[in-house]
């Protein structure tokens, strides 16, 4: 039987629980382009404006389930992290509208420039899905240096550090982080935190669902785990013991 997320963090010093975001609305931006490749190359390169990128109506039922659940639990996050890139934000407010539908709590969401996804070479990005299809492997790919120039906004190992810097300043503190974030932040996670992973080795046939991530957290003094859950909010898979330096 699939073990909760919350039967590990009974307990714990501290965690952080990175989503990637839930299901969201492409239809009115996506009639604009011929082809599904020239709308990921514009949605990914931010030719249009994020903000357009709102959750749809699963999205925001995932999001406000778990929310609740979180609630159920008795398990309060001090603060949801997240960007300020449509879908993110908007994961983020649902969560807290599920947690106060259970709590009447609310909880607080907060922008940080660490969470946000990258951005893309509009060109490069569209060229490679044409020769290549619509894929993902292009995210692992680029962070193992396979395609240089993809991602305008970050060098593989500046993300990685911008990123996991962030995660490492949370666990420093006391009780729960919620992160809001993107495909290619929980890729990362799931990568150097679960699977311990250096630039170079992440696994190019991994992609993270929708409203799934990655949960780290300290059971004790310099003791972490870090492990995959999915959008029921199960584990995946037992946790990979770690620790931070």
């Amino acid at each position: 039987m699939a073990q909760s997320i919350f039967e590990f963090m009974d307990g714990l010093m501290s965690a952080v629980v990175i989503f990637r975001h839930g299901s969201y609305v492409k239809g009115p931006v996506r009639a604009k382009y011929p082809d599904d490749e020239s709308f990921i190359a514009a949605n990914y390169s931010e030719r249009e404006d994020p903000s357009l990128f709102v959750l749809d109506d699963s999205g925001i039922a995932r999001a406000r389930e778990q929310g609740g659940k979180f609630a159920t639990a008795g398990i309060e996050p001090r603060m949801i992290f997240t960007t300020n890139q449509g879908r993110g934000p908007d994961t983020a407010i649902r969560f807290s509208e599920g947690f106060h539908g259970v709590s009447d709590q609310w909880l607080p969401v907060t922008y940080v420039p660490a969470t946000r996804y990258p951005t893309y070479d509009h060109d490069m990005l569209l060229g490679w899905l044409r020769e290549n299809g619509i894929k993902d492997r292009f995210v692992p790919e680029w962070f193992n240096g396979k395609i240089p120039g993809l991602i305008s906004s970050d060098t593989p190992r500046s993300l990685v550090g911008r990123f996991n810097g962030f995660i490492e300043d949370q666990l420093r503190l006391c009780g729960v982080a919620i992160v809001a974030s993107h495909f290619e932040l929980v890729l990362l996670a799931h990568n150097t935190w679960v699977k311990g992973k250096e630039i170079g080795e992440f696994d190019e046939n991994w992609f993270p669902s929708t409203n799934a991530g990655v949960l780290i957290a300290q059971r004790h003094e310099g003791k972490f785990i870090a492990a995959d859950f999915d959008s029921s909010l199960e584990m995946v898979e037992e946790p990979r013991m770690i620790r931070l330096i």
